[in-house]
This record gives C-alpha cells, sequence and structure tokens, in this order.
C-alpha cells in the first residue's frame, strides 16, 4: 500500500510539472508572437510652393509579429533639422524654427504662414524619400486643422534619392514657363517734353532704357519712379510708369555776373507742365533813340554865296 502511495505522489508531481511546463511555454510563444520592435529611421522632405524649404525627420515605428496589432501601422514623424532653400523661403519663414516638432504640424504651419503672406498654397508638391507618406494622410490633415479652410491640391513625390539640384531646376523652368505667359506694360510721362513709346515687358526681363525727351527751355535729368531715380537693371514684376525730371535752364539775362551766386531750376514732374511752358516776360532795355543822319541837299536847293559888303570901317581905311 505504501508503495502505491509513492507512485501516485510521484505520478501527480510529474503531471504537474508537464501541466506548468506546457503553460510557459505556451505563453511564452503567444509573447513572441505578440512582441514588437521599434524602428527608426532617418528621412528628407521637400516642401515646394513657391518658397522651397528642406525638412529632415525622424521617422519611428513598430514592427510587429502579430499583424492584427493596430500600433504596428502607426508611423510618428519628428523634424529634426531643416533649410530655408530659396529666397522667398528666408524671406517667408525666417523668424519661425520647425526642430522637434511633429512633421504634420510642420507642414500646416508652411501652408498658414505662406496663406498669410498672400502666396498661393493650393498647389504644393512634397519631395520625400519615406514611403510611407501619402497625399490623402497629409491632405486630410491640412483640411481637419486649417484655420484658413483651403481645398489644397497636395502631391507626394517618392524618390528613393533625392537630389536637391533637380528639385531646384524644375522649380526654375516652372517659374520660366509662368513669367512667359505675364507681361507688363511700361509708360513713360515726359511732362511736357516730346512724347516717348510705351514698352511691354515679359515678367522678370528689364525695360530698356528710351532716348532722353526734349523740351524747349529745358535739360532731360533722369527717368523717376515714386519720386526715386529708377535703375533700369531692375527686372519688370508689375504695371509701371516712369516719370521725367527736367532741369529748367537760365538765359542769359537772369544769369548772375557772380558764377558762384548761379542757381539751376529743377522742374519736378508735380509741376503743371502747361505752367512750365508759359513764356517769361522779356526784359529788354528800352530802345535808344537815333540821330537822324545827315542829308545831302540837291543842287536846286543850295543856297547861293552871300554878297560881300564893304564895312565902313574897311572903306575909311581904303585910300
Amino acid at each position: 500500500m505504501k508503495n502505491n502511495k509513492v507512485i501516485i505522489i510521484l505520478l501527480a508531481a510529474l503531471l504537474s510539472i508537464s501541466i506548468i511546463t506546457a503553460c510557459y511555454f505556451i505563453a511564452d510563444a503567444r509573447r513572441k508572437q505578440n512582441m514588437k520592435t521599434r524602428k527608426e529611421e532617418m528621412h528628407s522632405l521637400y516642401f515646394k510652393i513657391s518658397p522651397i524649404v528642406k525638412l529632415n525627420f525622424n521617422e519611428r515605428y513598430y514592427v510587429c509579429k502579430n499583424k492584427n496589432d493596430k500600433n504596428c501601422d502607426k508611423h510618428y514623424y519628428r523634424v529634426t533639422s531643416f533649410d530655408l532653400i530659396n529666397d522667398e523661403a528666408k524671406k517667408v519663414y525666417k523668424d519661425l524654427d520647425f526642430k522637434d516638432k511633429d512633421l504634420y504640424q510642420v507642414i500646416l504651419t508652411l501652408c498658414d504662414t505662406a496663406f498669410n503672406n498672400k502666396i498661393d498654397v493650393k498647389k504644393i508638391e512634397l519631395f520625400t524619400d519615406s514611403d510611407t507618406l501619402t497625399d490623402s494622410n497629409i491632405a486630410s490633415y491640412l483640411k481637419n486643422n486649417s484655420k484658413n479652410k483651403i481645398t489644397y491640391m497636395l502631391h507626394v513625390n517618392y524618390q528613393k534619392h533625392i537630389i536637391e539640384e533637380q528639385v531646384l531646376k524644375e522649380e526654375k523652368q516652372e517659374n520660366e514657363v509662368e513669367q512667359e505667359k505675364t507681361t507688363y506694360l511700361v509708360t513713360f510721362d515726359s511732362y511736357g517734353g516730346s512724347p516717348v513709346n510705351s514698352q511691354t515687358i515679359e515678367a522678370g526681363q528689364k525695360a530698356v532704357k528710351p532716348v532722353n525727351p526734349t523740351r524747349t527751355g529745358y535739360t532731360f535729368i533722369e527717368w523717376r519712379l515714386n519720386g526715386k531715380a529708377y535703375n533700369f537693371n531692375s527686372e519688370i514684376t508689375q504695371d509701371i510708369t516712369l516719370e521725367a525730371q527736367w532741369q529748367k535752364n537760365k538765359t542769359s539775362n537772369n544769369v548772375d555776373r557772380n558764377p558762384g551766386n548761379q542757381e539751376q531750376e529743377v522742374i519736378k514732374p508735380e509741376e503743371s507742365p502747361e505752367a512750365s511752358q508759359q513764356p517769361e516776360a522779356s526784359e529788354e532795355p528800352p530802345a535808344q533813340p537815333t540821330n537822324p543822319e545827315p542829308t545831302t541837299p540837291t543842287p536846286s536847293e543850295t543856297p547861293s554865296a552871300p554878297e560881300e559888303t564893304t564895312s565902313p570901317e574897311n572903306s575909311e581905311g581904303t585910300t
């Protein structure tokens, strides 16, 4: 009987150990099946409207053996550094810092800031080497969070290896095509001088300096825009009117004998050209009387010689 009891106890112990071992392996298998592995990658993104901004960001996500784990579908993007690529970006975003911020939030800030600076943000292009960023996800985030309520036309260009020079080249080509479609009018107001033909200039090009106009009694100085001398090397970006600046000539009668006291009157464009063209009152000296020229008498008018008479004094002296 005692031997049977011992055998029963040993069998029960072995069974318990087997059950515990089995449970352990089953739990371990389930744990391994649900195990998540954290992954981190570094990527870049070029945000391009007319300003161009480069964003370097960290992409963090989990790799799960259990495909049903929804947490493994989530990706987290955080900006680590940024560069303002072109001059327009440096002007619009000069006071902003995007480091250590969520990538989607930074894209939203870029759009809203550009919109507030009257830049067209309806068409947005993104160039990135991350294949997890999609048009729909970013567009949906912008639509739900932007205060401007704009319908964005957003396109994500995935490139395994982004070449910055290629991005800039495409931007330059797009600007050139856009500028070819736009022309501006440059008008010349000669303010009483000889007329000057207007010029139609393509956007981004320069006006041609015309031949100086002429005006009686005045010397041409320069062309002015908004009161300042115009630089003909400036690119035309809108319709403009250039105004002639004149300098009134001094007549000899009005010139000071002392050259150091001579001043030249400058005619500003705002002065009425009609008034400036009124003739000045002459200050000629009064005419001096002239002596009549002696006339030569005609023979008929020649007086006869007087007859000689003998005075008493002469007659008395004659013996």
